[in-house]
């Protein structure tokens, strides 16, 4: 569950936002000068968050050019992240059942009320569905694991900012959410196993179908 962030934390978080709403789109070069006076956060911080960046493959260091916004994968490669998401995500998801608290439930609740109100900002929506995913797969405790899918929906987020005006039912998918707290909270591995699947089902779907 979020809670409070270093400088570094900050400007990660704030750079990811902007690559995932578009508003740095690929090739977009990085100067940590320009950012930190723009996120009113220090050069140093902003220049450890690219390089962090750079880690997960938001970005990439170019030599003579600096860093930059990278490019998203291909829809080929989306496809293969989709299929590597199921064969992780359920057993994460499983695992985590076991061991998240009644607040951490709450908090996955909360996190669905907050999509369904930008449902119809799919910029702002997936911002807040990458949250609710975290917050599960984290609980399991298999920190590795974590940080690979981390980096899977990233890769699927910025694929999707690159198209804004395709028509999402946002609605469904959070619908899909709201089944998937249920089957946790009941701890019925079936119930996870089966919505999580459907549900990254459905995500590739929707990735087909953007235009």
């Amino acid at each position: 569950m979020p809670g409070y962030q270093t400088m570094i934390e900050l400007a990660v978080t704030e750079l990811r936002k902007s690559i995932m709403r578009g508003d740095l789109p690929p090739g977009t070069r990085l100067v940590p000068a320009k950012l930190g006076s723009e996120l009113n956060l220090s050069r140093v911080s902003v220049r450890e968050a690219i390089r962090e960046l750079c880690g997960s493959m938001l970005a990439e260091t170019i030599p003579n050019v600096g860093a930059r916004v990278a490019s998203p994968p291909s829809l080929e490669e989306i496809e293969e992240i989709f299929k590597m998401r199921i064969l992780i995500e359920p057993k994460l998801a499983m695992k985590a059942s076991q061991h998240m608290t009644d607040k951490e439930i709450n908090f996955l609740i909360q996190t669905c009320k907050e999509m369904e109100k930008n449902r119809r900002i799919p910029g702002q929506f997936f911002l807040i569905n990458r949250k609710f995913h975290e917050t599960i797969y984290q609980a399991s405790g298999s920190s590795f694991l974590c940080r690979i899918i981390s980096q899977f929906i990233d890769q699927i987020l910025m694929y999707r900012s690159l198209h804004h005006h395709s028509q999402l039912d946002l609605h469904a998918t959070n619908l899909e959410h709201r089944q998937i707290v249920e089957a946790i909270t009941m701890k019925d591995k079936k119930a996870i196993k089966d919505t999580i699947v459907s549900h990254i089902n459905k995500g590739l779907i929707d990735i087909k179908n953007l235009k």
